[in-house]
């Protein structure tokens, strides 16, 4: 059982206001953290996949927040991403990436579903771990959802860590040749 209680004493930079914002601050029952690239195609794919998710449980008390953790994506560059893309969910630039090395994510996109007391209870993709695509129109968030119905409905997650083949590497540091 994945059980990792996290502190979430992080300040992030919310991209569009450029405004610092603390993790701990953000009040729900369940944050959902999802690694993402302004240029990663799975990622950008997710997109529209993510809001649908965020809007069908956000009454229930859902959070998702977009992190972008590579260091190569200035904040300019995600909020036009996130423009260009219709980006609805709050996206945050995690300078330093020291949540994505807190949380160890290894992948864009990652996702990691906390409880109320911000215990990891899901980490994993999205959905799609048997054909990633980057088309938008074949992707799904089958895995998210079901973690999300078993914890939502006061249960253990029953696959609490899903490998995934969706990924598209980590990017926090440029890369040295």
């Amino acid at each position: 059982m994945l059980a990792l209680l996290m502190s979430l004493t992080f300040t992030l930079t919310d991209v569009q206001t450029g405004r610092p914002v603390r993790l701990d601050q953000i009040n729900s029952e369940v944050l959902i953290v999802v690694f993402t690239g302004a240029r990663c195609p799975i990622s950008r794919a997710y997109s529209s996949v993510l809001s649908e998710v965020q809007s069908h449980y956000e009454k229930r008390g859902v959070r998702i927040l977009a992190i972008n953790s590579n260091e190569s994506e200035s904040l300019d560059k995600i909020r036009r991403a996130v423009q260009r893309d219709g980006i609805k969910l709050m996206t945050l630039k995690d300078n330093g990436h020291a949540l994505a090395d807190e949380l160890g994510a290894q992948y864009t996109p990652e996702v990691f579903v906390l409880d109320r007391q911000r215990t990891v209870r899901y980490r994993g993709p999205i959905g799609n771990t048997d054909a990633p695509t980057a088309n938008p129109s074949k992707v799904n968030a089958l895995h998210l959802q079901a973690a999300l119905d078993e914890l939502l409905s006061g249960n253990p997650v029953s696959k609490p860590t899903i490998n995934s083949c969706e990924n598209t590497g980590t990017k926090w540091r440029p890369q040295r040749t």
